[in-house]
């Protein structure tokens, strides 16, 4: 079963339109029901290939990379924390929650000394798990850090939980400033 978190209205509509045109296998389209404003947009000539994902943000020092609407919002407000404090970050946008394509892994983010993998659910078995593996696979030297749930869910609003786990825009900021710190 191929599964997989669209992160906007538009990559919903590509995913079901591929989950019944293109996928012989089973597939389960996991939709985030929290009404947002995206900060971001997919680019026009995007088009879903199995595996792979999209920069939905350039940036030059650290890829944030995650998937879903809530975790790419956060990654947004990240980035943007980031650059006035002079980091130069990537957000990156990678809906397939359990296929990692090798070769994009490898190309696109071996540009960045440090990655942030961004996962909704538990660290264990997540994508952040396989981001790693597929470049340590491929030879890519890079820090890799995963943010996720560590133990079971908190309760509260989104705001709230998201910044218990860490998983708010000013928690992954911290989590990039405190390791460039370290560092230093």
């Amino acid at each position: 079963m191929i599964a997989f978190e669209p992160c906007s209205e538009r990559e919903a509509r590509l995913a079901i339109r591929w989950a019944v045109e293109q996928n012989p296998e089973s597939t389960y389209l996991r939709f985030v029901n929290v009404p947002l404003d995206l900060p971001y947009t997919m680019p026009a000539d995007y088009r879903l290939q199995m595996g792979q994902g999209v920069v939905l943000k350039t940036g030059t020092e650290v890829a944030l990379v995650g998937y879903g609407p809530l975790l790419m919002t956060q990654a947004w407000k990240a980035a943007e924390e980031l650059a006035t404090r002079g980091i130069s970050a990537a957000v990156i946008d990678l809906p397939w929650l359990n296929r990692i394509d090798d070769d994009w892994v490898s190309n696109v983010l071996s540009k960045f000394p440090r990655i942030v993998t961004l996962d909704n659910h538990y660290l264990e078995f997540g994508q952040g798990v396989m981001v790693a593996a597929a470049l340590a696979r491929n030879g890519v030297r890079a820090e890799v850090t995963s943010l996720g749930l560590k133990e079971i869910p908190a309760c509260g609003g989104n705001v709230d939980v998201l910044a218990y786990h860490g998983l708010d825009g000013a928690s992954i900021a911290k989590t990039v400033v405190g390791a460039a710190a370290l560092r230093a």
